[in-house]
Order: C-alpha cells, then structure tokens, then sequence
C-alpha cells in the first residue's frame, strides 16, 4: 500500500513536471524586442555636424545644458545600421540625383523640452525630443516624412547632477532611435523601394 503511494506521488511530481515544460515551450519569448528584417538597401544618413552639436539649455538645475545632438548621432546611426544592407554617413544632403544611394534619411530636431516639478526632495525631471525624418529616393523625392518622439523621466532630489542630465538625455535618446527603427521599418514606401 505505502509503495503504491509513493509511486503515485513520484508519477505526479513527474506530470507536474512535464506540464509547466509543455506550458513554457508553448509560451512565446516577449522579453527580447524583435529586429525588423533587413531591408536590401544602399541608403544615407545625413548627421551633419550643426545637427550633432546640438544643444539646448534647460532649467533643471546646475548641469543644464541638454546634449541631446551628440547622443542622437551615435544612437540613430547605430540602430538603423542593421536595417540596411548597406548604411553610409554623410554630413549633407547630396544634390538631386547625385546619390548614389536608394534613399537618404534626414533627421531634424522639432522640439527638445524638459520639465521639473517644483524644487522637492521627490521632484521628477522629463525630458521630450521630438525629431523629424525625411526620407528622399535617389531622384531627390521626398517618400517619407514622419515624426518620431523620444522621452525619459528622471526622480531627482534638490540637486541635479551632470551625471543625472546625462542619463537623462541618452534615456530619451534611446527611445527616440526605438521609436525610428519601429517606424522606418513599417513604413510602406520604404519597403516598396527594396523590392
């Protein structure tokens, strides 16, 4: 009596067992983003230097100069460069039909806005970047044109440090190149040039 017991606990825990690996075979993996596919394209991006220097000062406290062009540059070409089988960086918008390239990206900054809430021990800073792509084909034509927003928030106490300004921006920077390749890899017209 007590050995079929025992056999019956043992075939349970090994039912158990084979039921939550079932159950999490079946469950799909969310926690990694998916990649867009690669698209077969020879394109530009245009990170001229006016556009990477850019600055913008903010009172969120001492360190209040936002570098966000500096940050933009590195991010956005690093995330867009797997979309492309080909990712090139020039500093200007070639001539009309001079491109050798596909398309030709061309972010500009729209807005670039911090907010605090008033001086506490608690007070929340919140960067927004709003930038816009122009996407040309090789004859000069604009395809594309879209908005694209990046944000970050930060808890900061009475002091803000260059360091906290810093994490600030790349948050927000980071979102903002997330929120590019999403767009620029559904958009319709971008994905009828690759064919």
């Amino acid at each position: 009596m007590k050995q079929s017991r025992s056999i019956c606990r043992s075939s349970g825990v090994v039912l158990a067992s084979l039921l939550v690996g079932i159950t999490l075979a079946q469950t799909p993996d969310t926690s990694l983003p998916t990649l867009p596919i690669q698209l077969p394209l020879k394109a530009e991006i245009v990170l001229s230097p006016e556009f990477c220097a850019t600055k913008r000062r903010q009172s969120l406290g001492i360190k209040d100069v936002l570098k966000v062009g500096k940050a933009a540059c590195e991010e956005l070409y690093s995330a867009l460069v797997p979309m492309f089988s080909n990712l090139e960086r020039v500093e200007k918008v070639p001539a009309a039909g001079r491109s050798t390239a596909k398309i030709t990206l061309i972010p500009r900054f729209i807005d670039i806005s911090a907010t605090q809430q008033p001086y506490l021990p608690s007070s929340q800073r919140k960067l927004v970047i709003l930038l816009e792509w122009t996407i040309k084909d090789s004859i000069g034509r604009t395809i594309w044109l879209q908005t694209v927003q990046g944000s970050s928030e930060h808890k900061a106490g009475w002091m803000v440090t260059g360091k906290q300004v810093s994490g600030l921006v790349d948050a927000a920077v980071s979102d903002l190149a997330t929120d590019s390749v999403t767009r620029i890899s559904a958009a319709r017209e971008i994905q009828g040039i690759s064919r």
